[in-house]
């Protein structure tokens, strides 16, 4: 089975949409699935990353002029421009399977996609803010009466996968459930994966005019950190 995953990075989005599509990247590998990525090349993109980690990556061109509203912003292009440009890496890659996390993405692009390429499309979102048009939809967060989240987003025959039970971690961290660390008296702290605002540095100057925490502070710090 071939699949593609069509998900972004860049210091504005931050680095979370790709590092989970890679947990289940490398299961669907081990598997026997083949697997690629297909991504913008937006500044702060993790496509070095992606590579080390054993996929291939195609990078779409973004276009600088364009202006979207809020999340819409994050595609670097209009969505149908985005489709057209992802059917024609898709074409020479003979997928069977495209899972898509963005939240610039919905049933527009979906369904573009669709007329033309005969593929299973699979959603990873937790907005529940927009239509979706796809055969799977993903969403690995606890919520109050998951199975009326998506009533008013998707088609019956849509399949949910709702819940912590879904979620997307890595090894390392489920065996941190047999295996739990003291979490007494420990604040952790984690400003995501780029962090442009620089607020784990605020963090840690002020934790710095304190002369003694009343508990043990871990700073998690992303790819890429700016010491200003």
């Amino acid at each position: 089975m071939r699949i593609a995953f069509r998900v972004d990075a860049s210091t504005e989005i931050g680095t979370g949409h790709v590092m989970r599509c890679l947990v289940l990247a490398q299961v669907l590998a081990k598997l026997g699935c083949h697997v690629v990525f297909i991504v913008k090349m937006h500044q702060g993109h993790l496509n070095d990353y992606i590579m080390a980690q054993g996929f291939s990556v195609y990078g779409m061109s973004v276009d600088d002029d364009y202006l979207g509203q809020g999340y819409l912003a994050w595609l670097g292009s209009s969505q149908q421009d985005d489709a057209m440009q992802f059917v024609d890496l898709a074409l020479k890659l003979a997928l069977d399977v495209v899972v898509v996390d963005h939240y610039a993405i919905d049933r527009l692009w979906q369904r573009q996609v669709s007329q033309v390429l005969d593929v299973k499309l699979v959603i990873i979102d937790d907005l529940a803010n927009r239509y979706h048009d796809c055969d799977v939809l993903l969403d690995q967060n606890l919520w109050p009466n998951p199975q009326l989240r998506y009533r008013q987003w998707l088609c019956r025959e849509t399949m949910q996968l709702i819940g912590p039970k879904y979620a997307l971690l890595r090894a390392s961290f489920q065996q941190l459930r047999a295996n739990a660390p003291d979490k007494q008296n420990k604040v952790i702290a984690f400003f995501g994966g780029t962090d442009p605002t620089g607020e784990c540095l605020k963090l840690l100057r002020a934790a710095a005019t304190f002369i003694d925490l009343p508990f043990k502070l871990v700073v998690v710090t992303g790819v890429v950190v700016h010491w200003i």
